[in-house]
């Protein structure tokens, strides 16, 4: 199963953990797994600038699964 490279990246003042799993991966409901891989910033719920985050590996079947289901407030 291919794997989408882990890498890091840095917060833009307000983001969000929704927001950055949705440009990591195209989803927000792929969020968990950030927060997992961020132990230590989990309780931010707005980020403030040049914070460093690891964007862990994402199965391909997992990113497309996410990517076609809607979140749940778009139900």
């Amino acid at each position: 199963m291919r794997m989408r490279n882990s890498h890091s990246i840095r917060t833009i003042q307000g983001h969000a953990w929704d927001q950055i799993a949705r440009e990591a991966w195209g989803s927000e409901l792929l969020m968990d797994r950030l927060t997992a891989g961020n132990a230590d910033e989990a309780d931010v719920l707005l980020f403030s600038g040049n914070t460093a985050l690891d964007v862990p590996e994402v199965s391909a079947a997992d990113a497309r699964r996410a990517s076609v289901q809607p979140a749940p407030w778009e139900r």
